[in-house]
């Protein structure tokens, strides 16, 4: 499955430079996909990279405040 993507933003460990071979992926990203398409995402991600995945979408989280 591939998905558009608008934005992603790597965070944490990998863009301080201190992950290890354990260190999971965190990615912020501006998707605007929700339930089951987002979770393709995440899974896409997932199996690309060969490495657990944390998403946040930014677009839900402004929506939620706003």
């Amino acid at each position: 499955m591939f998905l558009k993507r608008k934005k992603w933003t790597k965070r944490t460990t990998y863009k301080k430079g201190v992950a290890g071979a354990d260190s999971d992926i965190d990615l912020l990203v501006d998707s605007r996909l929700r339930g089951l398409r987002f979770v393709g995402l995440m899974e896409e991600v997932r199996s690309t990279v060969d490495k657990d995945v944390d998403l946040l979408d930014l677009w839900d989280k402004l929506r939620k405040l706003g």
